[in-house]
């Protein structure tokens, strides 16, 4: 028997309740209700309806060259920014990157009746898309053209705000539509030099934004015009080592950052060597810790040593030896932190320097950290690291200090 949209939307929320992402039974309800293949309906007619409430981001749209600049995205990160945004019945909502539209109409669906859910998008072709997508959903969206840098005052003060590509910046303009005491969520890239990313949840304050949440994330840069690509967040320079099963290829290790595009060619033929072997591993946490640790790698390691790393179910970020004898990773997977060492042990010493500062700190979990952004005034001396992000000031400090 064929399943049905309704049956595989039950499906995929309770897979998504089963992993521990969805949590409340608004977030649950909306899964259930929204048809995911009325956004992605390409999907559907090409791979067939159960592809589309497959746990899988889609690129639904890419540039001239052929770089992804839109995309569905996987819906475990989808409930998770949804979970931290905490949305309530007759919120007004402000949805920067409007996508396909599904996200919004996620949005309004939990939002009722007596809310009020607004996207803006910088492309008009996506809003032309997702207008007719949430018509055909019989979903009240309002669907605007414009920078979403600069928000929408128009509709301001908003409840709560939810970016969905990630930025360098926080735009004084998100401050000060966000109504008091209301949320915004936002992928952050806390280094601009550097692919690494946290989706982190803030509340207002009179001053500025704190964090109340964050989870790492991976979403495509916000764009400045219609006509720009989106911003690389990804260097172009990376090692992949993959194989080619039928129609699917499978990666076994995708290694990014700024020093693989320096190291010579020698040192990277040595580090695709080291990558084929398998790694030695040592358990060091649970997974609750992994937004502070690599928090903590990100800002620890020097840039020219420092690369993120990915495999099939698991997400790192470590450092390499510049003569490409090895590579030493922090690695989130099922559950747990763990060290792993490709090659020689050159590299370790640097990760060893995070997990001794982890501990100093007294092994704070994700909810321990607090990252503050304030548009006036100055960020608390003392705090553990101080940055910019665009034209606000930017700390984090531990809780568990």
């Amino acid at each position: 028997m064929r399943a049905t949209g309704a049956s595989l939307r039950r499906d995929l929320a309770r897979q998504l309740t089963k992993s521990d992402v969805l949590k409340s039974s608004g977030v649950r309800r909306a899964f259930e209700r929204v048809a995911r293949e009325v956004f992605i309906p390409d999907v559907a007619e090409t791979q067939g309806l159960a592809a589309v409430y497959q746990d899988q981001v889609y690129v639904t749209k890419t540039d001239a060259s052929g770089a992804p600049i839109s995309s569905s995205s996987q819906p475990s990160i989808m409930a998770c920014m949804l979970e931290m945004l905490d949305v309530s019945p007759g919120h007004r909502i402000l949805e920067i990157g409007a996508g396909t539209g599904y996200n919004a109409a996620l949005l309004a669906t939990i939002t009722g009746p007596h809310g009020r859910v607004t996207t803006i998008d910088i492309d008009r072709d996506l809003c032309r898309r997702a207008r007719k997508a949430l018509k055909e959903a019989r979903t009240q969206v309002r669907v605007v053209t414009g920078d979403g840098h600069a928000g929408h005052p128009a509709g301001a003060p908003y409840d709560r705000i939810i970016v969905t590509a990630s930025t360098a910046v926080m735009p004084r303009s998100w401050f000060e539509q966000l109504a008091p005491e209301g949320i915004i969520v936002v992928p952050l890239r806390l280094r601009e030099d550097i692919p690494w990313q946290s989706v982190v949840a803030f509340r207002r304050e009179p001053l500025g934004l704190v964090s109340s949440a964050s989870t790492p994330g991976g979403f495509m840069g916000l764009r400045t015009s219609e006509d720009a690509p989106a911003p690389v967040v990804v260097p172009e320079h990376a090692l992949a080592i993959s194989e080619q099963l039928g129609a699917q290829r499978r990666v076994h290790a995708y290694v990014t950052g700024p020093p693989v595009g320096r190291i010579s060619g020698a040192a990277r033929k040595r580090l695709l060597t080291a990558l084929t072997g398998s790694p030695r591993s040592e358990r060091i946490g649970v997974v609750s810790s992994w937004p502070v640790l690599s928090t903590i790698a990100v800002h620890t390691i020097p840039p020219n040593r420092l690369v993120s790393f990915s495999r099939s179910g698991a997400a790192g970020v470590g450092a390499i030896d510049l003569e490409g004898r090895g590579i030493t990773i922090l690695v989130a997977s099922k559950g747990r932190v763990s060290v792993e060492r490709y090659g020689s042990s050159a590299s370790g010493r640097l990760v060893r320097q995070v997990i001794r500062e982890w501990k100093r700190l007294g092994s704070p979990k994700g909810q321990d950290m607090v990252l503050r952004i304030q548009f006036d005034g100055r960020v608390p001396r003392g705090s553990w690291r101080r940055f910019t992000l665009g034209d606000a000031r930017a700390s984090i400090d531990w809780r568990a200090r």
